[in-house]
């Protein structure tokens, strides 16, 4: 609906029609063209739809930056953390895992994380470092975690994923001309100070 009211707005009546649902949308590298294709999942619906996407960029990554601008050897230390990722969430059918495991932990209590809670003191302490990983270098992020099974790959996992997003962030920031009053700095990157502040208390 809104894109339909933008077009009419800008005199642009389009000829084709735009379903409702989850669509996947890509930049041209002049970023003058944007092109979205729906997507479609399967049983999973638009969650599995997303994490095939997901895991087929991560994919598309992983061997580009063999033929990218690092050196050899930081460009197979890349292409190694990536190709591990992907070969922990593609376990699943369109590298659903992460989702599967989620839905486990949150909705079925498959691993006694809540209460009252099944796991070990010294588990949850361990889980608990992991998790506060998430502000890393993503490739410090250590994948081959098997001390709580599943479940430490799983925490592992998703710190890597909010690790890599923060490193882009800050990355972004840090490319901004518009400095401190770019949209990343006022937008993400104030809420991610904010979340350091409650962190340390202050």
């Amino acid at each position: 609906m809104r894109l339909t009211e933008i077009g009419n707005t800008l005199g642009l009546a389009r000829s084709f029609a735009i379903e409702s649902g989850l669509y996947h949308c890509t930049l041209n590298q002049t970023s003058t063209a944007l092109k979205c294709i729906r997507a479609r999942g399967g049983i999973g619906g638009a969650h599995e739809a997303f994490w095939n996407i997901f895991g087929s960029r991560v994919r598309a990554l992983s061997e580009a930056v063999l033929t990218g601008k690092l050196t050899r050897a930081d460009a197979q230390a890349v292409f190694a953390q990536l190709d591990s990722f992907n070969d922990i969430i593609r376990r699943r059918s369109g590298f659903s895992w992460l989702s599967v495991m989620r839905n486990d932990v949150q909705y079925r209590h498959q691993f006694g994380v809540w209460f009252p809670s099944q796991l070990r003191i010294p588990d949850r302490r361990f889980l608990s470092g992991l998790a506060r990983a998430w502000q890393r270098d993503p490739m410090e992020i250590d994948l081959d975690v098997r001390r709580v099974g599943l479940l430490g790959e799983f925490v592992s996992c998703c710190i890597f994923v909010v690790a890599l997003c923060y490193a882009m962030l800050e990355r972004i920031a840090e490319r901004s001309t518009a400095g401190t009053r770019s949209f990343v700095f006022l937008g993400p990157m104030a809420f991610v100070r904010d979340i350091g502040a409650r962190a340390d208390g202050g």
